[in-house]
């Protein structure tokens, strides 16, 4: 039992680091947002996307990630709306 609560412990620890970012990114996400309904600028922008993805690919659990990202992309969209 020891081995499991160490290692829930070390997601604990991660998961609050990312918890972190996510706040953060959506927050500049928001600020993207604002921008773009100011200047007229679709929120849509592919090839953005496309590149992010592309970075993913060097990590053991690239596939995984990419799922994630895709989710991250569509709330960003809505958020932007």
């Amino acid at each position: 039992m020891d081995k499991i609560k160490e290692l829930r412990d070390k997601i604990d620890k991660i998961d609050e680091q990312i918890f972190r970012l996510f706040d953060e990114r959506f927050k500049i996400t928001a600020e993207v947002g604002r921008y773009k309904k100011d200047k007229g600028i679709e929120v849509t922008h592919s090839n953005r996307e496309a590149d992010i993805l592309s970075k993913i690919g060097k990590f053991e659990f690239n596939e995984e990630i990419k799922e994630l990202y895709c989710i991250l992309f569509e709330i960003s969209k809505r958020q932007q709306r």
